[in-house]
């Protein structure tokens, strides 16, 4: 699965606003939590720990709502019902050739 980075604190602010739905996930890094203050749809939300291991997964948040998790520091936005991933499963990132 390719992923988009959102690195700096800008990017991680506007996360998913104002862009059109895409099957293309959008990863948060650093982030403990979400929110969807002017979404005007839900997202599934994948929180991952230091390992890139799930710690929580939210599917869907909807729009206005806050979500975080405490090990968390990293979060993947995807449209809902996107994901099949659940606590305990882990991630291996690769940079895209």
């Amino acid at each position: 699965m390719h992923v988009r980075l959102a690195a700096t604190p800008g990017a991680r602010l506007r996360g998913l606003l104002g862009r059109p739905p895409s099957p293309t996930p959008l990863l948060l890094a650093p982030a403990r939590s979400v929110h969807t203050f002017g979404l005007r749809r839900p997202i599934d939300v994948v929180f991952l720990d230091a390992d890139l291991r799930v710690v929580k997964v939210v599917a869907p948040l909807r729009p206005n709502r806050v979500a975080g998790a405490r090990r968390a520091v990293a979060a993947l936005e995807l449209v809902p019902g996107a994901t099949r991933l659940r606590p305990g499963d882990r991630l291996e990132l690769r940079r895209a050739r």
